[in-house]
């Protein structure tokens, strides 16, 4: 597998959701996982992915494949030892589609928030080399097993 990031280096932030979510397309990309952090209350653990809502004429194209994506990810992430999110969604899983990255994708897409960083747990899981590289190693299995 190839991987492309849609930003260069880690300092500031951006590119914005639009050009974000047209990056796969626009780079050949046959998928796109967006890796992020969420923020909620102390407490809120877990990861949690979103995947993109039917979205007439944004999404009707990809939004079943992005089910796909979506599961296979979070099976892989669970398969690792990583606890689903215990504060939103449903099995670590939740659909939007007011979020620009997903409508804008047109390849199957996945947003991860890969855990809370207002928790102290998952603040020393994403901070943590080894917790990255489970994280990673989940995604990538995940990847695969949509694949495959």
């Amino acid at each position: 597998a190839s991987v492309r990031l849609s930003r260069p280096s880690n300092d500031g932030w951006g590119p914005c959701i639009d050009a974000r979510g047209r990056f796969p397309a626009e780079s050949g990309a046959a998928a796109m996982v967006s890796i992020h952090a969420d923020g909620s209350a102390q407490g809120n653990r877990g990861f949690h992915l979103i995947q993109p809502a039917l979205k007439a004429g944004w999404t009707d194209d990809i939004a079943d494949s992005s089910a796909a994506l979506t599961r296979a990810v979070r099976d892989a992430l669970v398969s690792r030892g990583l606890a689903p999110a215990n504060y939103i969604g449903s099995g670590g899983i939740t659909s939007r589609s007011d979020l620009g990255t997903l409508n804008w994708a047109d390849r199957p897409v996945t947003m991860i928030e890969s855990g809370n960083m207002r928790d102290s747990q998952d603040v020393a899981l994403v901070s943590s080399e080894a917790g990255r590289q489970r994280i990673a190693e989940g995604i990538a299995a995940g990847l695969a097993s949509f694949f495959s």
